[in-house]
């Protein structure tokens, strides 16, 4: 337990560096998903880390708020977007969802945009017009395990 000591506070935003930053930080700061805390230097030789606080449900969050700016037919999961569409007209709907995420001050990753696509991985998964089907990259190590064989022992 950090003891108080006099003159060495410092207030820095604790915040979870990853999904979150890249997708706005503001964002995240307005739905309450990063907190500001006391930090206290233990000698001033010393870095401080960040404390972190109440972060073991900060994904939860981070998904509900995503859920309540996306449609149900717009599927979040966490950092990644998935809109599916079986028409051109439906597959315009595009534009009001990078809408959305601009007024909830997202920022969306250029180069993992996938726009148009008959088939695309998706956590894990090959999605296309033949069904969900698991990545072939993902299984690799499966499929290349032998065969375990028994021995009688007697």
């Amino acid at each position: 337990m950090c003891r108080p000591q006099r003159n060495k506070q410092k207030n820095m935003a604790a915040r979870k560096v990853n999904a979150i930053e890249e997708n706005g930080l503001e964002a995240c700061r307005e739905l309450g998903l990063i907190q500001r805390l006391n930090m206290i230097y233990k000698s001033p030789t010393e870095t401080p880390g960040l404390i972190l606080k109440d972060f073991a449900d900060v994904f939860t969050d981070f998904q509900k708020a995503m859920d309540e700016i996306y449609d149900e037919d717009i599927n979040p999961y966490f950092d990644d977007i998935a809109m599916v569409s079986s028409t051109v007209e439906e597959h315009c709907r595009l534009r009001q969802t990078l809408l959305k995420a601009r007024k909830a001050n997202l920022k969306l990753n250029e180069l993992k945009k996938q726009l148009s696509q008959t088939s695309v991985n998706y956590l894990g998964h090959v999605l296309s017009d033949e069904g969900i089907k698991p990545d072939p990259k993902k299984i690799r190590a499966l499929k290349s395990l032998q065969h375990l064989t028994a021995k009688k022992i007697c």
